[in-house]
């Protein structure tokens, strides 16, 4: 593990500095990318399980919005949370996202793609990771939220 150490810390200064420096979607995928390549490379995951992945049209100003590209902690934390999801090792678990909040019906798009989220954060506002399962499996992620956002977009 000590022979890993300088390996994922560029790896983790290379995908933040990718984040923060991301002007379009393709650059900001590049990020994720890159912690998914992280992964893999120290064992976790199967290299022939990842999915392919594309953000959704509020995705990266959502994740502005609530400083998840500002604040390091909060913008590792959303580029290690969707790469675990693409590698199907979600870093928290994923529940399915309701019709309503006292309703048992997940929410389903008319292509047929059916929304997932997952816990970023905990305490404070308790933001949420909202994403779409597609019909083929690949992973759209939709926006970031906070824990009383019922929207997925």
């Amino acid at each position: 593990r000590s022979t890993l150490f300088p390996y994922t810390t560029l790896f983790r200064s290379g995908c933040l500095r990718l984040w923060s420096e991301a002007e379009s979607p393709e650059q900001a995928r590049d990020s994720i990318s890159t912690r998914v390549a992280e992964l893999l490379a120290s064992g976790s995951g199967d290299r022939n399980a990842v999915r392919g992945f594309r953000f959704g049209s509020e995705f990266l100003s959502s994740a502005r919005e609530h400083a998840f590209g500002a604040r390091t902690d909060l913008a590792m934390n959303l580029i290690d949370s969707c790469a675990r999801i693409l590698i199907d090792l979600p870093k928290q678990p994923v529940k399915p996202f309701r019709v309503t909040e006292k309703s048992d019906v997940q929410r389903v798009r008319p292509d047929g793609a059916i929304a997932f989220r997952t816990h970023l954060t905990k305490t404070g506002a308790g933001f949420r990771l909202m994403y779409w399962e597609l019909f083929d499996g690949s992973i759209e992620f939709a926006n970031v939220g906070t824990k009383f956002e019922l929207e997925i977009v």
